[in-house]
C-alpha cells in the first residue's frame, strides 16, 4: 500500500515478498497478515470466513491466500466479481484442499455471490491511514551504500535516471521496478554492482492516446490490461487492444503484474533471447515501436524485433507505441499454449495480423509471429510473403501456408521442452484455427467449426453430499483460526537464537562418477562462512537407510567417494546466514572422474536392459508375488502390451525443515517430520550420541503427502550433525530446488502384461510383469502395497503378480500419498480399458459384469438371510470373509483390516490442435465410514483427487538422459495444478456402507488415499475423447499406448492430427 505516483492518492496491490526488494519499501505501508487483525486480536472477515469453510489443512498456504484476496479486495475497493476471485490465485498452490473450498470460501465476498453468502459488509473499512494526499517530501532521491560497494539508488526523473547511468560508467548496473525477473533468472552469485529504483519516475507511468497509443516503459502490466480495455472500448481503430489484454492475463499471475512492466518484461527478453516472451511476441505481431533514450539523451524509436539487436547499455525504454489499425481491413489473433491455466510459461506462443484488402478478398500484408521455436525465430517471413494476394480461404491456400511454415520451423530442443515434433505440429494448428476463426461459416465444414474455439472454462463450483447416517455437525478443525490469522507456527517461525547459524548442501553436478577432489578454499574464504562437512566429518555412521524395515541397505547421508545421481549431497556449508551458505556451496568445487562410456541409468527400461549385463539393476524380487494355482479354458483374444507411469514430487508448501540446539547432554531437534522415532535413530547413527540424548519437539507440519518420513533424515541428520560439531543452534531449510534434485519422490512403475480373456471380457488367465523404480537404494518397503492394490476390486483367481525392484541412478524413491496403491490400481484399470477395447465394449460393462461376479458370491448368504436390507447382506458377507469390491490400505498387524470403497466418473473436454485439457466435471463417491468431521473428510477426497490430476495430466518429472540432471526442478518448469486447474463442476458424496473400521475413533477410515486413485479416471476419459479425434482423423479402432503424464504434448501427438487434415 502505498501513493500512487501519478494521482498521489493511496492505492494498494499485492506483491510477492520473496522478489520485492526491501529498499524498494520506502515510503509504503506494509500489511502482512497478522496486521489484518481487526484491533489487537478480533480476526478479520477473510480469516474468519476461510477457517469457517474448511479452506486450510495443513495450513503453511493460508497465509498466501488470504493475502492475495485481501490485495484484490483493496485494490478494487471491496467490489470483485466471483470471476476476478477465481482468476486471481494464479500464484498460489494448495496440495491439500483441492482449491474448492478456498475458493468457495472468498467468492462468498464478490458483489454477484448469492446474497445468502455474500456479506461483504462485514469487511472492516481500510486501513487506518485513509486515502489522503501523499506530500512531495518521500519522492526526494535516496542514494544508500550496500555492502561489497554496492550502491542503490531511488529516483524520480528520467534525467535522475540518465545521471546515475553516466556515472556507473563499466560497473554492472540493473534497472529495478518490479524485481520479478529474479524470479525465472536468479542473480546466483552474480550480483549487479549498482541499483536503479526507478519505479517512481512518473513520466515512465503515463499513456496518452490520439491517432496512435503510447504507454510508458514503467507501467504495470495490470494497469496495461486495463488501458488496452478502455481503449478497446472507444477506439474500434485499437480493437486488437482486447485480445492483447486477454492475453496478458495469462502472464505470470497478479503479484507479479502489479509491479512487473512492459520494459522489464523485454528487458528479459533482451538479455535471454531463449525467454518465451508474450509481451514480445504481441508487440511484433502488432508492429509496435520502443521510444528508446540514451544516457546523453540521443533518443531512437526501432521495432520490437530490432530492438533486441541493440546494446542497451546505458540506455532505457521511454515508452511503447501502438499504432492504429482500422478493424475493417485488419484481423488479429494471438494465442498461447500452456501446462496448465495460469502462472507457467508458454510451451508456444503466437500473434497474427492479417490485413486485408478494401473488400477483404485478399491479403495485403501478414505479420506471423511465433515464440517457443528457437531463440532467434520470430517471424515465418517466407510464409507471410506467400500469402500476400491470396484470400486464404479455400484448402488450397490453407496447405500452401501450413506446408510453407513447416519448412520454415527450425525447431531446437533444450529439456524441459516438449519435442520439436509437438512444437511445429501446435505452432501449425494454432495457425490453422486463427484462419478457422475469421473465415465465413459458410465456407467450414460444420465438424471443424469448434477448432476456431478455444475450450471455455466457466465459473467452478461443487457439491457435496452426505450419508443419511452422518448426523454430525461439520466443525472447523480447532486449529483453522490459528492457522488463517498467522498464530500457528511452524518449525522456521521459530525466533533466531544467538550464536545460530544455517546449513546448505553442497550436491553433485554428475551422475555415475567418483569425486576425485573437493576444493572448499573459495566457499570458505567468502565473509561470514564458518565451515564445510562432508562425509569424513562424521563421528558415527554414514547411513540414512531404514534400519527399522527390512532392508539393509546403504544411503549415504553424504557422499564417501562414489557418486550414484546427479543432485546427490556430497557435504554441506555451514555459514552466517541462508543467502551466504547457498552462495558458499555453489562456490565449492568438486572435480569428478566419470564412468567411461556409461550414462547414468534414469528410467526403468534402461535399468531392465542393463541388468541384463549388471544383476545389481535389480534390488529383489517383490514380497508378496501371487502365482496363480489354475487358469480358464476359455481363450478367445490374447493381450500382450505394457503400461508405464513416472515419478511425482510431493511438493509440500513447506519445505524440509529442522532446527538443531545443542545441550549440555545432547540436542534439542524441531523437525518437520511425520515420523519422528525414525527420524530420532538417524540421527543417532550418524552423529554417534545415544537415542535418549535426543529431544525431538514438533507442533505442525506444513504438508508432506509422504515426503517427510523417511526423506526428513536427510535434513535432520545434516542439521544435527553440524550442530554437534559446531556446539551452535544450526538451522537447515532445504530450498525447493534442492529438495527436488536431492531427495526420493514417488516411484515409477512398469508392467509388461498378458491377458487371455473369452467374448465376455472375462479375464481367463492375466500375468503382471512389474517393475518399481526404487532409484539408488531399495528401503522403504512400497511394493508391499502395489500387489493388493492391483488385485483391487476384481475376481483375480487366475491372476499372476510378480517382479522386481530396481535400481536407477536417481534418488532414493520414497512414500507418497497412495504409495504403490496409486501405481496398482492404474495398472489394472488401464488393462481393463484394454479388454473393453478388445471386445468391444464400453469399460462400464466390465465393471457392471465384475458386480455381477460379486453378487454370485453373495447369492449363498442372500439364501440363508432371506430378504434382507442391503445393509446387513454386504454386513454378513464381510462377516464370513467373502471378497467384495474394495481398496485396501493397510500394513499387515494386529488391528482389523478395513476397506474402502470409491468410485469417481470424469468429463473432459480436449482441444485437439493444441492437446489442452479442460475437466469439466467430476463426481465421486466414497464410502468413509463414520466420519468423524465430514467437511474435513471432504477436503481431503478434494485435495487427493486434484493431486492425482496432477500426477496424470500435469507433473512431469525430466532428467537429462545424458548428465542425469533433473530439469524440472522448480515451478517454472514442474507444475502442480493451480486454482484453475481442478474440475469446473466438482461433486462429492460421502458413503457410510457400515463396515466400520473398528479400530479407530467412531468407526471412521481414512479418506485422502483413495481419492488421488480415483483420478486415473481423468485418463480414461481422454482417451474415450482422443477416440473421437482419431476416428475423425481416420484412424482405425484398434489400442494406442498414451504417454504419461498426459501433459499437452502427449495428448496432441495421440489425436492422428496430421498437416493435411487441416482444411475447410
Amino acid at each position: 500500500m502505498g501513493s500512487d505516483i501519478m494521482t498521489r492518492q493511496l492505492s494498494s496491490w499485492s506483491v510477492n515478498s520473496c522478489l520485492f526488494p526491501i529498499y524498494s519499501c520506502h515510503g509504503l505501508h506494509i500489511v502482512t497478515l497478522e496486521g489484518l487483525k481487526v484491533g489487537k486480536s478480533a480476526p478479520h472477515a477473510l480469516q474468519r470466513r476461510l477457517a469457517a469453510s474448511f479452506g486450510s489443512q495443513c495450513g503453511y498456504c493460508t497465509p498466501g491466500f488470504i493475502m492475495t484476496m485481501y490485495g484484490l479486495l483493496e485494490a478494487k475497493n471491496r467490489r470483485v466479481t466471483m470471476k476476478e476471485v477465481e482468476d486471481s490465485f494464479g500464484g498460489n498452490i494448495c496440495r491439500c484442499t483441492g482449491y474448492r473450498p478456498i475458493l468457495d470460501a472468498f467468492k462468498s465476498f464478490a458483489t454477484d455471490a448469492p446474497r445468502a453468502v455474500g456479506d461483504i459488509e462485514d469487511l472492516p473499512k481500510s486501513c487506518a491511514i485513509g486515502r489522503r494526499i501523499c506530500f512531495e517530501t518521500c519522492h526526494q532521491e535516496i542514494h544508500l551504500s550496500l555492502p561489497d560497494d554496492g550502491e542503490w539508488h531511488k529516483v524520480y526523473t528520467i534525467p535522475d535516471i540518465l545521471r546515475i547511468l553516466q556515472a556507473v560508467e563499466d560497473r554492472s548496473y540493473i534497472m529495478v521496478c518490479g524485481n520479478t525477473a529474479k524470479g525465472m533468472y536468479p542473480y546466483d552469485n552474480d550480483y549487479p554492482e549498482v541499483y536503479i529504483d526507478i519505479s517512481g519516475v512518473r513520466a515512465l507511468r503515463t499513456f496518452t492516446l490520439d491517432t496512435v497509443l503510447q504507454i510508458g516503459a514503467n507501467v504495470p502490466l495490470s494497469e496495461v490490461i486495463e488501458i488496452l480495455r478502455k481503449t478497446a472500448e472507444v477506439r474500434s481503430d485499437f480493437f486488437y487492444c482486447r485480445q492483447m489484454a486477454n492475453h496478458m492475463e495469462k502472464i505470470a499471475h497478479p503479484a507479479v503484474r502489479n509491479v512487473g512492466t512492459i520494459a522489464g518484461n523485454l528487458s528479459i527478453k533482451h538479455r535471454h533471447n531463449e525467454f518465451v516472451s508474450d509481451i514480445f511476441i504481441l508487440l511484433e505481431a502488432i508492429g509496435a515501436t520502443l521510444t528508446i533514450l540514451s544516457s546523453v539523451g540521443s533518443i531512437k524509436i526501432v521495432g520490437v524485433a530490432d530492438y533486441l539487436k541493440i546494446n542497451m547499455n546505458s540506455r532505457i525504454i521511454v515508452k511503447i507505441t501502438l499504432p492504429s489499425l482500422p478493424n475493417t481491413i485488419h484481423k488479429f489473433f494471438s494465442y498461447k499454449a500452456m501446462q496448465r491455466s495460469q502462472n507457467v510459461l508458454a510451451l508456444l506462443n503466437c500473434a497474427f495480423l492479417f490485413k486485408f484488402n478494401a473488400n477483404q478478398s485478399a491479403i495485403v500484408n501478414a505479420r506471423l509471429c511465433f515464440g517457443g521455436i528457437n531463440p532467434h525465430f520470430i517471424h515465418a517471413t517466407a510464409t507471410e510473403k506467400l500469402l500476400v494476394d491470396r484470400d486464404l480461404f479455400n484448402d488450397c491456400d490453407i496447405q500452401a501456408a501450413c506446408m510453407s511454415l513447416e519448412k520454415e520451423f527450425l525447431l531446437d530442443w533444450v529439456l524441459p521442452d516438449p519435442s520439436p515434433n509437438y512444437r511445429k505440429m501446435l505452432a501449425i494448428g494454432l495457425f490453422y484455427k486463427a484462419v478457422l476463426k475469421m473465415c465465413p461459416d459458410d465456407k467450414v465444414r460444420p465438424e471443424v467449426r469448434s477448432a476456431a474455439l478455444d475450450i471455455e472454462r466457466i465459473l467452478s463450483s461443487g457439491e457435496q453430499h452426505l450419508a443419511p447416517t452422518m448426523d454430525q455437525v461439520p466443525v472447523p478443525k480447532l486449529e483453522a483460526l490459528a492457522q488463517c490469522t498467522g498464530d500457528a507456527k511452524y518449525i522456521n517461525d521459530m525466533p533466531y537464537m544467538p550464536n545460530e547459524v544455517w546449513g546448505a548442501l553442497v550436491c553433485a553436478t554428475e551422475a555415475s562418477a567418483t569425486i576425485v577432489n573437493i576444493n572448499t578454499t573459495n566457499a570458505l574464504n567468502m565473509p561470514g562462512v564458518v565451515a564445510f562437512y562432508g562425509a569424513n566429518d562424521i563421528p558415527g555412521i554414514n547411513n540414512c537407510a531404514n534400519p527399522m524395515l527390512y532392508e539393509e541397505e546403504s544411503l549415504e547421508l553424504f557422499s564417501s567417494g562414489r557418486i550414484v545421481y546427479h543432485g546427490q549431497p556430497i557435504g554441506m556449508i555451514i555459514a552466517a546466514t541462508l543467502d551466504i551458505a547457498q552462495a558458499a556451496a555453489k562456490q565449492v568445487v568438486v572435480t569428478y572422474r566419470r564412468d567411461t562410456g556409461k550414462r547414468p541409468i534414469i528410467s526403468i527400461k534402461d535399468a531392465l536392459e542393463d541388468s541384463k549385463n549388471n544383476p545389481n539393476r535389480i534390488g529383489r524380487e517383490i514380497r508378496n508375488a501371487v502365482e496363480a494355482s489354475e487358469s480358464g479354458l476359455d481363450t478367445a483374444h490374447t493381450i500382450v502390451g505394457q503400461f508405464e507411469i513416472g515419478s511425482q514430487y510431493h511438493f509440500p508448501l513447506e519445505p524440509q525443515t529442522t532446527i538443531c540446539v545443542p545441550t549440555e547432554d545432547g540436542i534439542d531437534v524441531h523437525c518437520s517430520t511425520h515420523w519422528v522415532n525414525f527420524v530420532k535413530i538417524i540421527i543417532a547413527q550418524v552423529v554417534n550420541i545415544p537415542e535418549n540424548s535426543i529431544t525431538m519437539t514438533l507442533k505442525r507440519v506444513g504438508g508432506a503427502f509422504g515426503g517427510k518420513l523417511t526423506n526428513a533424515a536427510y535434513v535432520a541428520a545434516s542439521c544435527a550433525l553440524a550442530c554437534h560439531l559446531q556446539r551452535r543452534p544450526v538451522r537447515f531449510v532445504f530450498s525447493l530446488e534442492t529438495c527436488m534434485i536431492a531427495l526420493g519422490k514417488r516411484l515409477p512403475a512398469l508392467t509388461d502384461y498378458s491377458v487371455e480373456i473369452n467374448e465376455l471380457g472375462e479375464i481367463q488367465k492375466l500375468i503382471h510383469e512389474i517393475a518399481l523404480d526404487y532409484g539408488t537404494s531399495i528401503g522403504d518397503p512400497l511394493d508391499l502395497h502395489t500387489v493388493p492394490a492391483i488385485r483391487n476390486c476384481y475376481d483375480n483367481k487366475y491372476w499372476t503378480i510378480r517382479g522386481h525392484c530396481m535400481k536407477t541412478d536417481t534418488p532414493a524413491n520414497t512414500w507418497c500419498r497412495a504409495p504403490g496403491s496409486l501405481e496398482g490400481i492404474a495398472m489394472t484399470e488401464n488393462i481393463m480399458e484394454r479388454i473393453a477395447r478388445t471386445v468391444k465394449r464400453d469399460p462400464l460393462d466390465a465393471t457392471q459384469k465384475a458386480c455381477e461376479t460379486i453378487l454370485a458370491r453373495m447369492e449363498p448368504v442372500r439364501k440363508d438371510m432371506g430378504d434382507v436390507p442391503w445393509r446387513e447382506l454386504t454386513h454378513e458377507c464381510y462377516k464370513r470373509s467373502i471378497p467384495l469390491a474394495a481398496m485396501d490400505f493397510h500394513q499387515p498387524h494386529d488391528d482389523p483390516i478395513y476397506h474402502v470403497w470409491a468410485a469417481a466418473c470424469a468429463q473432459v473436454e480436449v482441444d485437439v490442435l493444441t492437446g489442452e485439457v479442460t475437466v469439466q466435471r467430476v463426481d465421486i463417491a466414497e464410502d468413509v465410514g463414520k466420519s468423524i468431521n465430514p467437511h474435513i473428510d471432504i477436503g481431503q477426497i478434494e485435495g487427493a483427487f486434484v493431486m492425482g490430476m496432477g500426477y496424470w495430466l500435469h507433473e512431469k518429472i525430466i532428467h537429462d538422459h545424458i548428465t542425469g540432471e533433473l530439469t524440472t526442478r522448480n515451478t517454472w518448469t514442474y507444475s502442480p495444478p493451480g486454482a484453475k486447474d481442478i474440475p469446473v463442476d466438482f461433486r462429492i458424496t460421502l458413503l457410510d456402507t457400515m463396515d466400520r473400521n473398528l479400530s479407530s475413533v467412531m468407526g471412521s477410515k481414512g479418506v485422502g488415499e483413495p481419492a488421488i486413485c480415483l483420478a486415473t479416471s481423468v485418463c480414461h476419459a481422454i482417451r474415450h475423447a482422443l477416440d473421437s479425434a482419431r476416428h475423425d482423423a481416420g484412424l482405425c479402432d484398434s489400442w494406442y499406448d498414451l504417454n504419461y503424464p498426459l501433459t499437452p504434448d502427449h495428448i496432441q501427438q495421440a489425436t492422428g492430427t496430421k498437416i493435411h487434415h487441416f482444411k475447410l
